[in-house]
């Protein structure tokens, strides 16, 4: 399966350091394939682990929670 089956279309798009990355909630992309492609993994830096942060947002074969980092 393509990584881009696995995500969900149309994928969410953040630019980096939009004020929009300081309101996700962090992710640590367990099972992902490409969670260093997204916001949400980018923001564990700022995480303490704590109740809203989430293992990984995977729904059976999907990530409906991605948010690719947009590096244009």
């Amino acid at each position: 399966m393509s990584t881009a089956a696995l995500l969900q279309k149309p994928a969410q798009r953040l630019l980096v350091g939009t004020a929009s990355l300081e309101k996700l909630a962090a992710c640590f992309g367990v099972t992902c394939p490409v969670h260093a492609h997204c916001a949400r993994y980018s923001a564990v830096n700022r995480s303490q682990a704590d109740a809203g942060t989430i293992a990984t947002c995977q729904r059976g074969t999907t990530f409906p929670l991605f948010v690719n980092i947009d590096r244009d």
